[in-house]
């Protein structure tokens, strides 16, 4: 595929995207020594995001707003020009956060985080033991940029949950987003 040998050619090795399709594609990750290659297919619809994701925070929109916004801050005290390319990620932040106004409501964004992060949802395994289940970081910024708001959405938007959670599981987490929603989210 000329595409594929075009980006390999100028440096974009690895993507986990075919550009044309929009689906995952196969990428080597090791090589072993008889040189056949091991191939890992990524897949965000199974929390298989690729090894440079792994142990690694995400972060929702509103809360990098509001991390452009202190960015924003110290330029301008430093009476230095803010490049046109942080005020238009700053403004793609602010309008798709689901929160409004994020900085004045930084707290209500931090609340939300540690809660999903806290909470930890009990299943029962095929051999009726209790595991603990907690969002991955990938799960948990999903919901708060999506601000999912039924179970069919949670299906469609974000597979992992739906499969992981069960009914009353999800329920109890789609309380805790329209908590939320009703007292800070952009309608």
């Amino acid at each position: 595929d000329s595409r594929r040998t075009s980006e390999r050619s100028s440096g974009a090795v690895g993507r986990s995207c075919d550009r044309a399709t929009a689906r995952p594609t196969e990428r080597p990750t090791e090589r072993p020594a008889d040189r056949t290659t091991m191939v890992k297919l990524e897949d965000a619809s199974e929390l298989r995001l690729g090894d440079e994701f792994n142990n690694e925070t995400c972060l929702s929109n509103a809360e990098v707003a509001v991390l452009l916004a202190d960015a924003k801050r110290s330029y301008e005290e430093d009476d230095r020009a803010v490049p046109e390319v942080f005020e238009q990620t700053l403004a793609y932040c602010n309008r798709f956060s689901q929160i409004k106004d994020p900085v004045a409501n930084k707290a209500v964004v931090d609340e939300l985080r540690k809660e999903l992060e806290e909470k930890t949802w009990d299943r029962i395994d095929a051999n009726g033991e209790r595991q603990p289940v907690k969002l991955s970081q990938f799960e948990m910024v999903a919901a708060m940029n999506l601000k999912l708001e039924d179970k069919d959405e949670v299906s469609a938007l974000v597979p992992t949950l739906h499969s992981r959670l069960d009914e009353n599981d999800l329920d109890d987490l789609l309380d805790k987003i329209n908590r939320f929603s009703s007292r800070t989210f952009q309608g």
